[in-house]
């Protein structure tokens, strides 16, 4: 066990089901505590950084000044949880469904968003991320942007028509568009993280 109660697993075995997530926050009663299942293992989702709040708002933000007038679809902002087609429970910083799969709110989905977007903090792990990107890509998401505060880059990630996995990297200067997810939609990356405040014009001497 680990000190949270989280049960370890033997490399490369997959033993946890939605039953032992379900126990796990029934051992938390009216805890803040947040757990997904990803790939057969349970993980605590780490207390969100101002940095990170602030770049999740922004991203929602962003998409719902789009979305909402022309009624393209659904944003939903962190703690939707999902129960995933192939098996993984998430709950993404941000997810938006078009206009056509969305569906009433719920205390958790079972079916997987059109575009989920993970806001990536320290605690992170590459192999974790690369697990859950599969999940959603397995069960329907069509595209996945991950968003990594340091770098000022967005990496989108989606399946080819011939199944294979693609993704391609954006840095702050470059746009980040809707595709035929949120068709229209486009931003520049810079847009989605904090500006730097000018510098105060210096007094003649």
């Amino acid at each position: 066990m680990t000190s949270d109660g989280v049960p370890r697993r033997a490399r490369s075995q997959k033993v946890h089901s939605r039953d032992d997530l379900r126990a796990l926050y029934e051992q938390h009663p009216g805890s803040d505590k947040r757990f997904e299942l990803i790939d057969g293992e349970i993980y605590e989702v780490p207390t969100a950084s101002h940095l990170h709040s602030w770049i999740a708002s922004r991203i929602f933000e962003l998409l719902a000044l789009f979305v909402v007038p022309r009624n393209l679809g659904k944003v939903y902002m962190d703690g939707t949880g999902y129960d995933l087609p192939n098996g993984d429970s998430v709950i993404p910083d941000l997810s938006y469904f078009t206009a056509e799969n969305a569906l009433p709110p719920a205390a958790v989905l079972t079916v997987a968003p059109d575009l989920a977007v993970e806001v990536v903090s320290p605690s992170n792990t590459q192999d974790v991320f690369r697990k859950k990107i599969n999940g959603y890509l397995e069960s329907g998401t069509r595209r996945v942007w991950v968003v990594y505060p340091d770098a000022m880059e967005v990496d989108v990630h989606w399946l080819q028509a011939d199944g294979s996995r693609a993704n391609r990297t954006f840095g702050a200067s470059d746009t980040l568009t809707g595709e035929d997810v949120i068709p229209g939609f486009a931003i520049k990356v810079a847009e989605i993280f904090p500006q730097p405040k000018p510098s105060a014009p210096q007094a003649d001497a």
